[in-house]
């Protein structure tokens, strides 16, 4: 089947989400992104950095952000 592959690896801006509106799959797609985005690019990072911390903050599972 065909589908789209993202061209940057980059969070999803959380806070503009309005969690209450998405169905369960969609949560699950935005999740599984920042599950991705998280793998891919933390490697890339230097233990430490601001930077590190940025990302592992805005790669948080929606549910998560949600309860917060």
């Amino acid at each position: 089947f065909l589908g789209f592959s993202p061209l940057t690896l980059i969070p999803i801006q959380q806070k503009l989400i309005d969690v209450d509106m998405l169905l369960d799959s969609e949560v699950a797609w935005i999740d599984d992104y920042h599950q991705r985005v998280w793998r891919e690019i933390s490697p890339r990072m230097e233990e430490g950095e601001e930077a590190l911390a940025w990302l592992k903050e805005a790669t948080q599972p929606l549910k998560a952000t949600a309860a917060a």
